[in-house]
């Protein structure tokens, strides 16, 4: 879906739209509150690499599904010492993401249940990690999924902050399944009950942004959480 242009159009559609920076997401409103709130991940992983003070060159910064390089981006911004890896599906994205910042990025394709590639390919066993999903995990099928979560328990010193959209009707009622889909290739998940091995949940956060008699947007909801594996 992705290919002969459409990744670069989808790309720069999302550079085009997304939030540049801090500033930015606090002043923009998402339903009745900022899109700061609305996407706490943000916050969290800045006061995680506040803790790190001067050490912030030590710490790998992972993005899943990056597509504008916006959101990896923001944070760079606000710690241009720390080291950032951009990663996506497609060719086309990552094209896209290196015309437009002029950063020490790295960037390496894979889809999220190969991210154990990705820390192989830059020797970060040892290393002190920090994985992001901002809306990506959203297109995985459960399978896939139940795969990626699989291969995070094998990993130690590792930080996973997921924040994705998902129908409040589902993640509120405690009979449906693990998940479903949503419309066309998104779904709706229930991440914690994915989760397996040593791990511990720090956050685990829905995020109602938008008022009871918005008819449209009423059922949209943010799921946020922060796990430690160790």
């Amino acid at each position: 879906t992705l290919s002969g242009g459409e990744g670069r159009k989808w790309a720069e559609k999302f550079y085009n739209q997304r939030y540049k920076n801090l500033e930015d997401l606090k002043k923009r409103r998402v339903g009745k509150i900022s899109a700061y709130e609305a996407w706490p991940l943000f916050e969290g992983i800045i006061s995680l690499i506040n803790t790190y003070k001067n050490q912030t060159e030590e710490l790998y910064l992972i993005q899943l599904g990056s597509c504008s390089g916006a959101d990896l981006h923001i944070i760079y911004d606000h710690f241009p010492s720390i080291n950032c890896i951009s990663t996506d599906i497609n060719d086309e994205i990552l094209e896209f993401q290196k015309e437009k910042y002029q950063s020490n990025f790295k960037y390496f394709k894979c889809y999220a249940e190969d991210i154990d590639k990705c820390l192989i390919n830059f020797n970060l066993k040892n290393k002190k990690v920090i994985l992001f999903s901002c809306g990506s995990l959203q297109y995985l099928n459960p399978y896939h999924l139940e795969v990626f979560f699989n291969k995070m328990q094998s990993i130690n010193n590792i930080d996973l902050f997921i924040c994705d959209t998902v129908g409040l009707d589902f993640i509120e009622n405690t009979l449906t399944a693990k998940s479903e889909i949503r419309f066309d290739i998104v779904f709706n998940h229930k991440y914690k009950q994915y989760l397996t091995g040593n791990f511990e949940i720090l956050k685990n956060k829905i995020i109602k942004p938008f008022e009871k008699d918005d008819l449209n947007n009423s059922n949209i909801a943010h799921t946020y959480l922060h796990i430690k594996y160790n």
